[in-house]
């Protein structure tokens, strides 16, 4: 199904980020999250929670600093998916009043590009 709606098109990227942020509004995660922070480290544990068999990769939260997060996806999803599924993430756990970004690492290596993981770049701030 990923390969037909990821076929060049004027709505395939948007129509893959609109599928990726209905992700955390239906998976099953852990209990007890209650914060951007701990839904990042636990994301990983939700992928694998609601797949069944077969490598399916992972969702690696590497902390940088105070509110600033690098998800490293290595998965066999399109990188426009996962940016939905990270930016539906955080915004279900975002608390009330909090800004929020989620951008493509440009000096990470990246799938699009031939390689085997994409970076994103996850910082937020209380308004």
């Amino acid at each position: 199904m990923f390969k037909e709606v990821a076929q060049p098109s004027v709505n395939a990227m948007m129509d893959l980020v609109a599928i990726g942020m209905k992700i955390p509004e239906t998976a099953v995660f852990p209990p007890g999250i209650n914060s951007i922070e701990i839904a990042l480290n636990v994301l990983n544990d939700a992928y694998h929670m609601n797949h069944r068999n077969g490598e399916i990769g992972s969702y690696d939260a590497v902390k940088v600093g105070e509110q600033h997060y690098k998800m490293v996806c290595r998965n066999p999803y399109p990188t426009d998916f996962d940016y939905g599924i990270i930016y539906g993430l955080v915004r279900r756990f975002c608390p009330l009043n909090t800004r929020f970004t989620v951008t493509v690492d440009e000096t990470a290596p990246n799938r699009q590009k031939g390689a085997d993981s994409t970076t994103y770049i996850v910082t937020w701030r209380s308004a």
